[in-house]
């Protein structure tokens, strides 16, 4: 089970990793849908934005709020910018470390490291051709695939 810090740092780097970029700057709206599609995660805005506050002073990222003034004078409130720190990275990285060791178990070798008996190179595959009369054809030029 996925913690709502967890879902939500998968968010934002999930974000941020889709566009190739150290920051990202989604709505809040938008990492509330994201945490709930993927993780099956419900809160409220006040319990994101009382999380993302936590994450900032653990120093997972640095949030930049940005605002403008509008043609009237009011102030226009934009999306957050989240500038992703080191300790999110180092975090994906072990985890991928870890997943990467997990799934080592069910590894299904490349095509350069599988070694098919002799017989099924030289012809002893049903119909008698093999992986060699498959791929050459009786002039011993490779067939168009």
């Amino acid at each position: 089970m996925t913690s709502k810090k967890e879902a939500i740092l998968y968010a934002l780097a999930g974000v941020a990793l889709k566009y190739d970029k150290g920051y990202c700057y989604p709505s809040q709206a938008h990492i509330l849908h994201l945490v709930q599609k993927w993780h099956k995660i419900s809160m409220s805005r006040s319990t994101l934005n009382r999380i993302l506050k936590e994450m900032e002073f653990e120093g997972w990222f640095e949030r930049i709020r940005r605002h403008r003034r509008g043609p009237n004078g009011k102030i226009l409130f934009g999306t957050t910018l989240y500038k992703l720190k080191g300790k999110v990275y180092k975090y994906l990285g072990s985890l991928r470390e870890w997943l990467g060791k997990f799934f080592l178990r069910f590894r299904v070798p490349f095509v350069g490291q599988y070694k098919p008996p002799k017989s099924e190179i030289l012809g002893g595959c049903i119909g008698g051709e093999g992986v060699l009369g498959v791929l050459l054809n009786e002039k011993g030029r490779a067939s168009p695939s």
